[in-house]
C-alpha cells in the first residue's frame, strides 16, 4: 500500500505527455507548410494558364488584322476544326476562335479636303473572341474579348 502513494513514474507520465502534444505539433506544422506549397503550385500554375488564355487572344487579334477577308474567319467557333492553336500542334497550350458578331457602315460624310474618295465608306466589324486552356479534357481557364476593327469599303 505505501507504494501506491509515492510518486514514482509521475515524471515518465509527464514526459509522455509532453512528447505526445510536441509530436502532434510538429505533425500540424509538416501538414500546413505541406499545403502552403500546394497553394502557392496551384496559384503558379493558375497564373502561367491565364498568360497562355491571354496569349490565344493576342493570337486571334493578330489573325483578325491579317485577313484579306474581315468578314470570314477560318477560326470559326462554329466547328472544333477551325480552332487556332497556340503552341505547338502536339502540345498546345490554348486554342482560341473568333466569331463575327455583326458588321456597321458608317454613312458618315467624309470632308472633299482630307484626301479620302468620298465614296468610300468605313466598315465596322465587331469580333468575339474566345481563348480556353485545357488539361485532361477540362478547360482551365478562359479568356474572352470583343474587338471592334473599321476598314474602308466602296
Amino acid at each position: 500500500m505505501k507504494n501506491l502513494k509515492t510518486n514514482n513514474g509521475f515524471a515518465l507520465l509527464i514526459t509522455l505527455i509532453l512528447l505526445i502534444v510536441l509530436s502532434l505539433l510538429g505533425v500540424a506544422a509538416l501538414n500546413t507548410s505541406v499545403q502552403e506549397v500546394r497553394i502557392s503550385a496551384n496559384y503558379q500554375e493558375s497564373i502561367v494558364d491565364l498568360s497562355w488564355a491571354e496569349a490565344g487572344v493576342e493570337a486571334a487579334r493578330r489573325e483578325i488584322a491579317i485577313s484579306p477577308d474581315p468578314e470570314v474567319s477560318q477560326w470559326d467557333c462554329t466547328t472544333e476544326e477551325k480552332t487556332g492553336i497556340v503552341g505547338s500542334v502536339d502540345d498546345p497550350k490554348a486554342t482560341f476562335c473568333v466569331s463575327l458578331v455583326r458588321t456597321e457602315i458608317d454613312n458618315s460624310t467624309t470632308s472633299s479636303g482630307s484626301g479620302v474618295d468620298p465614296s468610300l465608306r468605313t466598315k465596322i466589324f465587331y469580333y468575339r473572341i474566345d481563348s480556353r486552356v485545357t488539361r485532361n479534357g477540362q478547360v482551365v481557364k478562359w479568356a474572352q474579348s470583343l474587338e471592334q476593327i473599321a476598314r474602308l469599303s466602296m
